[in-house]
Formats: structure tokens, sequence, C-alpha cells
């Protein structure tokens, strides 16, 4: 059987039921193929874009919901790392330093405009961060 990522298990919520026994699987599959060697960024560090990067937007609501918003973050967009608190992240989640240019382009205005929404952060594939970002 081949090993499903997090994000295929999230596609087949749609018509079926994902066990955590599954989920935690995925993500023992998505660590294991990031190589032991890798430097994981560190809080508050800056890094920029070096080329299309497929990211999501974690769109938070100040309730128990939140949605998400897939895109490609555009060559020279810089972030800021937020907090890690996994050895070996599947995940780096991330501000980008011109937060409002990004919201208006790629957030949208229906959840802008939601008295529930409080803002926005980037969730990126540890893989797609190392090929697609430098520190700066």
């Amino acid at each position: 059987m081949t090993q499903k990522t997090i994000r295929e298990l999230i596609e087949e919520m749609s018509f079926r039921t994902v066990s955590a026994e599954e989920i935690e699987a995925a993500r023992e599959y998505e660590r294991s193929q990031i190589p032991d060697d890798l430097e994981i960024p560190q809080t508050s560090q800056i890094f920029e874009a070096v080329r299309e990067v497929k990211v999501t937007a974690m769109i938070t609501y100040s309730a128990p919901v939140s949605g998400g918003e897939e895109f490609l973050l555009p060559v020279g967009t810089q972030i800021k790392i937020q907090e890690q608190f996994d050895e070996k992240p599947i995940v780096i989640a991330a501000d980008p330093i011109d937060y409002k240019a990004i919201e208006q382009q790629f957030i949208p205005e229906a959840d802008r405009r939601s008295p529930r929404y409080s803002g926005y952060f980037l969730y990126i594939p540890t893989a797609e961060f190392v090929d697609g970002f430098k520190q700066i």
C-alpha cells in the first residue's frame, strides 16, 4: 500500500472517515522524508521565496473554526518564522513581512469582512520550504 500524505488524507475526508492512526502514519511518513541534517528555521528568522512556493494561508477566526486558502506565494516574498514546537516539523508556520498586501491578494474578501475573522498565517510544508526559501 502506498503511504499517503496529510494533504491527501484531508482531500479524502470529503468522502470517507480518516482514522487517527492514518493521520499519525502520514505525519511519520512526511517526517521520514525530511533530511536528518536539515537545519530547522528558528523563531523570528527572516526568509525570502526564491521561487513560487505552494503554501496554505490558515485563516483564523475568533471562534472554534478555521479555514484555509492554498496559493502560490510569489518569488521575493519575505516571511518571518513563527515559533516551532517540533524538533523536526513537517510544516513551517510563518507570517509574511508584507502581511496586508498578501492578505489583500490571497485571502477572500468574504473571510476578511467576517466579524469573526482574526487574521491568517502561512502553513508551508517543510519540503517546500527547504527548496523555496533562503535566509536573508
